[in-house]
């Protein structure tokens, strides 16, 4: 939901931690693109029936309005011709990634949390100012994965669109702003259309502590902040808005299967996913 880059412009910090971070990631599926973080390939995950997701074509990360002429290469060189930005319409517009007039990829918009626009506007406020508290910015995350998925269905249904008008073989990337949250829901209502169980969604899910480096990053960007602002902010003030944790996930299926009875049936009857849209999606991303 909040990437650090987001909160202040002197978080240069605590960014560049999450950015060396995921460097080191390699072998976790991470994706290296330079000035964009929180970024991996979810090729590799294996299906219920013995498929695996294919190398290359479904990748997650964190804004990308930062990414550099050498990021914008290397997604030249994944072949990456489609891009799924979950923002806000506010944040879109006011942190666009920019490329060449008739260069790049095709961007798309579907945006989760429209309505909560000044919520997140609240919470970076407070954590810019130094004044956020771990018990209401976890809540807000926390309750945020309910919402998500109740809320935000035909953006959610639009992403999935999307992917069934992708040729086979053209890889899409997928992002909010941290890559952890809206991304998050996007990559576990993928995930379970695809038949990954849901232990691998949730050590999917986890793999965005690692890739940023929650703890380091939520203590160093605290001090930052306190030593400019005179405040005594903690990490904890600071961790939900950089990590994720497992009751989050727990929340969105709960919620999912307390309104649905499952997560397939929100996907057939929230997302109008039909049984040959699903099929379509397996052979496209299954090997």
């Amino acid at each position: 939901m909040v990437g650090v880059s987001r909160f202040l412009a002197l978080g240069t910090l605590a960014t560049a931690l999450m950015l060396s971070a995921t460097a080191t990631l390699a072998n976790d599926r991470t994706v290296y693109l330079d000035g964009v973080k929180n970024t991996r390939d979810l090729g590799g995950l294996t299906a219920a029936d013995g498929r695996t997701i294919r190398t290359g074509l479904l990748i997650r990360s964190g804004e990308i309005d930062h990414i550099t002429d050498g990021g914008k290469a290397t997604l030249g060189e994944m072949g990456v011709a489609t891009v799924i930005d979950l923002r806000t319409t506010k944040e879109a517009t006011k942190a666009p990634a920019s490329w060449p007039e008739g260069t790049g990829p095709a961007r798309y918009h579907a945006p989760l949390m429209e309505e909560k626009s000044a919520m997140i506007d609240d919470m970076r406020n407070r954590i810019a100012s130094g004044t956020a508290k771990a018990d209401w910015i976890d809540k807000s995350f926390h309750d945020a994965f309910g919402s998500i998925p109740l809320e935000n269905s035909e953006s959610l249904r639009q992403v999935f669109e999307i992917l069934l008008d992708q040729s086979e073989s053209a890889p899409v990337l997928f992002h909010c702003s941290g890559g952890k949250d809206r991304t998050g829901v996007v990559t576990a209502l993928l995930l379970a259309t695809l038949g990954v169980p849901r232990a691998q969604i949730e050590q999917d899910f986890l793999m965005s502590n690692r890739a940023v480096d929650a703890d380091a990053a939520s203590l160093a960007f605290a001090e930052k902040v306190n030593a400019e602002k005179g405040t005594s902010m903690t990490a904890e003030d600071v961790w939900p808005s950089l990590g994720v944790r497992r009751a989050y996930l727990d929340h969105f299926y709960a919620t999912v299967e307390g309104e649905y009875g499952s997560v397939e049936a929100y996907l057939a009857e929230a997302l109008q996913l039909s049984d040959e849209d699903i099929a379509a999606l397996k052979d496209k991303y299954l090997e």
